[in-house]
């Protein structure tokens, strides 16, 4: 399960938007918001790149979005 609070923290510390992190993954900010509410999954590639986006180690990435 996909640890949302944490990534919701992350992008907090990053200052980053979720229209921001919607761009980088080519979804609509509406779309990643019911992503970051549980309602919708993210896609590996998506996961990849929003990691990247947020400068997440591969270790944090596979704490958030895999464990």
């Amino acid at each position: 399960m996909i640890k949302l609070t944490r990534l919701k923290e992350m992008i907090a510390e990053k200052g980053q938007t979720y229209k921001k992190c919607a761009a980088v993954i080519h979804v609509s900010p509406q779309t990643f918001t019911k992503k970051m509410h549980g309602s919708s999954m993210f896609g590996i590639e998506e996961a990849n790149n929003l990691g990247d986006f947020l400068g997440m180690t591969g270790k944090e990435k596979i704490d958030i979005f895999l464990s």
